[in-house]
């Protein structure tokens, strides 16, 4: 049994079209016919897409084993593992270890993961001491929860977790979860490694420090609201407080 053989069982199991199959690897569905004719070759760089596409091996669709792949089902009832691939700061970028650390188990099957440092995401629920899943990717959209790298200039990659926000007048920036870190223009010495797609959490947080982000958060929401009242009081509209942000924003820079 062929490749073209293996990746047609697998669709017809799977529910998936063969043309999407091709189109994951940036394939017209005619691809197919062109191998099957001796037209064209795979890739091998293919067979690790489509098998994680499907649920199986690289092995398998190159037919060095004949063992059957297992079942989506049974594939979603097994613990997954993660490489983790070193620390990331969520506050002041620090150096991001792109070393190999070892393993973490998760239900999530994604590409690598990163152990966070800091405190700057504790309000998107992303706390000191968690390993963020993250899909590899260099594009996000805005809104997404985002790992980047910085190239100071030094030949050193500087790394950050945070909210990737395309600002109206400001571009593109990189935002935390929390009001006491302010944006990061994000400049084209910035690069997309990862899209957030879960997190590990080994150690609730302390009662303590959850009433302490409690009463921050509560002291923060009515500081903000008294500063609305008193400038609706003064005739202050909304655009103007955004005017003014904008200002502020191009006076720190």
């Amino acid at each position: 049994m062929g490749v073209l053989d293996r990746l047609e069982e697998l669709c017809k199991e799977k529910g998936i079209m063969k043309s999407h199959i091709c189109s994951i690897v940036g394939r017209k569905p005619f691809f197919f016919k062109d191998v099957q004719n001796g037209k064209q070759s795979v890739p091998p760089e293919y067979y690790g897409v489509w098998a994680k596409a499907l649920g199986t091996t690289p092995e398998y669709l190159r037919g060095e084993t004949n063992e059957k792949p297992l079942s989506r089902d049974a594939i979603k009832r097994l613990k997954k593992t993660v490489p983790v691939l070193g620390v990331i700061k969520a506050g002041i970028p620090i150096l991001a270890e792109e070393n190999y650390e070892g393993e973490i188990e998760s239900d999530i099957d994604e590409d690598f993961a990163l152990r966070i440092s800091g405190d700057s995401m504790i309000y998107a629920g992303i706390l000191d001491g968690d390993h963020v899943l993250l899909s590899e990717t260099d594009r996000a959209n805005s809104g997404d929860i985002v790992a980047a790298t910085e190239d100071d200039g030094s030949g050193l990659l500087s790394a950050t977790l945070k909210f990737y926000v395309t600002d109206r007048q400001s571009g593109p920036v990189l935002r935390p979860a929390n009001p006491s870190y302010q944006d990061q223009p994000f400049t084209k010495h910035h690069r997309i490694i990862g899209v957030f797609a879960g997190l590990v959490r080994y150690a609730e947080p302390r009662i303590s420090e959850a009433r302490g982000l409690m009463v921050q958060s509560e002291q923060l929401a009515v500081e903000w609201l008294r500063l609305v009242d008193k400038a609706t009081s003064t005739g202050v509209s909304a655009a103007d407080v955004e005017s003014i942000l904008a200002m502020l924003e191009k006076v720190k820079k």
